[in-house]
């Protein structure tokens, strides 16, 4: 690998040549390759990549190209961006602010009153912005220092896709004031089974990925992440034995 300290700049992100030129190297048909940033009027800097293809490889080079971009364009990666768009949501925590100090601010609007407003506000902090980056860093650690791709791209795509719909459902229903009156744990039921299929899904993914590694140690991040996952499953089985246990 060469070049690991460069570094372009895109749209305000810093990108590493050196990493996206690892992906690159990691699919079956290519044998060398390099990433350059070239300049763009609107981004500054795009990623451009060449490739050397090996030997005997006949497949139609559209067909390679396709792949790679999945390549590049991973769940870490996708994540990444979801977290810093759903961060955009926090701002809500500003309105319900503004409604404890000016309660008729609305006009008595229910979808836009303190209490459902704030549930929403916190569930955004938590699932949208606080899952995505959560979610994001820990498939890119586990990928790099395990030094192998994820355990199944598919099944990775699934929690990406999983979690945007738990955050969609919950940015729909808080307002509306569908609600189970709890705590941090306000979402329906349907949406906490679609929450579960998504969080084992995770789980199988990180895992599944550590168990597959090429290196002999794991490094002390993966324990923390792993750590996370499994605290974070032992903390919803808790609330839903004690809220059982209340009602």
């Amino acid at each position: 690998m060469s070049r690991t300290d460069d570094i372009i700049n895109v749209a305000g992100h810093r990108l590493s040549t050196g990493g996206m030129e690892e992906i690159l190297a990691s699919h079956p048909d290519v044998a060398e390759c390099a990433v350059l940033g070239v300049k763009d009027a609107i981004k500054g800097e795009v990623p451009c990549g060449f490739l050397v293809l090996k030997a005997g490889v006949k497949r139609a080079p559209a067909e390679i190209e396709k792949e790679i971009v999945a390549l590049v364009l991973s769940v870490p990666l996708a994540f990444l961006f979801a977290a810093e768009a759903w961060k955009r949501l926090m701002l809500v925590g500003v309105i319900i602010a503004a409604e404890l100090y000016w309660p008729d601010l609305f006009h008595g609007i229910p979808w836009l009153s303190y209490g459902r407003l704030r549930p929403l506000h916190t569930n955004a902090v938590i699932f949208a912005f606080g899952g995505c980056a959560l979610m994001a860093t820990s498939f890119y650690c586990v990928q790099r220092t395990c030094e192998v791709r994820l355990f199944s791209d598919k099944l990775a795509g699934f929690v990406f896709w999983g979690w945007q719909a738990v955050i969609v459902l919950a940015a729909i229903t808080l307002p509306l004031g569908i609600t189970q009156s709890k705590e941090y744990a306000e979402l329906e039921w349907p949406i906490d089974i679609l929450i579960t299929l998504v969080w084992v899904a995770y789980a199988v993914v990180f895992f599944g990925t550590i168990a597959k590694r090429k290196v002999k140690h794991i490094y002390v991040a993966n324990w923390f992440y792993g750590a996370f996952i499994v605290a974070i499953a032992l903390l919803v089985r808790l609330l839903g034995r004690q809220s059982v246990t209340a009602q």
